[in-house]
């Protein structure tokens, strides 16, 4: 008993010093209220951030389960969205290598090029891994810049 009179007296010294005066977070603790309302503001704030994201385009008149699952051209699939596709290219500039990805699949070929440069290309015509392939095949190519964001979208 007697030694928690003893540090309940040393605890209220401490409070009464001087370097307790001057400095109002010494000896005391926040609210429950005001813990709660900063993580909420926190958590709100988050969410906030991650929602700002930029929603993927459609790509009209393009079945893309249907484009994914033509890998390398030899569904035909693709030659005949062609069309539709070149009408299109504004829409996929300015996505990330994800984004184009979750649109329009995995490539069917990347080439990484200097100044972390990246190349994703898509047969629109049957590759040469194809059961009857096109040597000289159309393909869409994506060129990515060293930030990861599509600059250039063409049909070679």
């Amino acid at each position: 008993m007697k030694k928690l009179f003893i540090r309940k007296r040393h605890c209220e010294r401490a409070q009464g010093s001087a370097l307790a005066r001057s400095n109002p977070f010494i000896g005391r603790s926040l609210r429950p209220t005001q813990t709660l309302s900063q993580v909420l503001a926190m958590t709100t704030f988050i969410f906030v951030l991650a929602s700002c994201g930029k929603a993927l385009p459609s790509l009209e008149g393009i079945d893309l389960k249907q484009w994914k699952d033509d890998k390398n051209g030899c569904n035909h699939y693709r030659e005949k969205t062609t069309d539709l596709l070149n009408s299109q290219f504004d829409k996929l500039k300015a996505l990330d290598e994800n984004q184009i990805a979750e649109l329009l699949g995995k490539p069917d070929q990347t080439e990484l090029y200097r100044r972390n440069q990246k190349f994703y290309t898509y047969f629109l015509e049957p590759s040469v891994k194809c059961d009857s392939p096109n040597e000289r095949a159309k393909k869409l190519v994506i060129r990515f810049n060293g930030t990861r964001v599509a600059s250039e979208v063409k049909i070679e």
